[in-house]
């Protein structure tokens, strides 16, 4: 609700300005009344805008720190343009979420995973049933990660350096929970 609110004011201080400068075009009035009433409806009938999820509030910084085996920061996303990560930084290691729109690409989704979820050298996948449509398990002995296609989204939730000795169901369960949160 606060981000469409923000959005909302940006855009209707925008439209003010534009006004103020003497740049008094009829389509800049009607826009701004049209998104002063849209906004007031909203409000007052109770439906909710909901912001889109983020990496950063898929997963609590304690599940990170299960995942790392040790204690973690609050985590530090960014917007990557096609998809939004977030890391938690453990004094040695990192747990990091990311998730990834599909269809940003003009692929199907299925091809878009398969272009973007590969082993790299060293690497070992297994598949893992029961979570999304696809799901592949990657490890090396320094870093693992899960990666999930549901919903035309790619989710992957990994870890570098982790001192859990469980760390595969770790991440198995971290994936279960954000799934839900999808």
């Amino acid at each position: 609700m606060v981000v469409a609110f923000l959005s909302l004011q940006f855009s209707m201080t925008s439209l003010f300005n534009l006004v103020e400068r003497g740049y008094e075009y009829m389509r800049c009035k009607s826009a701004l009344y049209i998104a002063a009433v849209l906004f007031v409806v909203l409000e007052t009938s109770g439906v909710a805008l909901a912001a889109p999820a983020t990496a950063c509030n898929l997963l609590t910084q304690q599940a990170a720190a299960a995942i790392s085996g040790g204690p973690v920061a609050p985590g530090i996303g960014a917007d990557t343009g096609g998809g939004d990560i977030c890391d938690f930084n453990g004094s040695t290691s990192t747990v990091s979420v990311g998730l990834i729109d599909t269809k940003t690409y003009g692929l199907s989704p299925a091809a878009v995973f398969k272009i973007a979820v590969q082993p790299s050298p060293g690497q070992s996948s297994e598949s893992i049933s029961g979570l999304g449509e696809t799901s592949l398990f990657l490890a090396s002995p320094t870093d693992s990660s899960i990666a999930i296609l549901y919903h035309a989204k790619i989710l992957v939730v990994g870890a570098t350096d982790s001192k859990n000795p469980g760390l595969k169901a770790a991440l198995i369960q971290a994936a279960r929970q954000i799934l839900g949160k999808m």
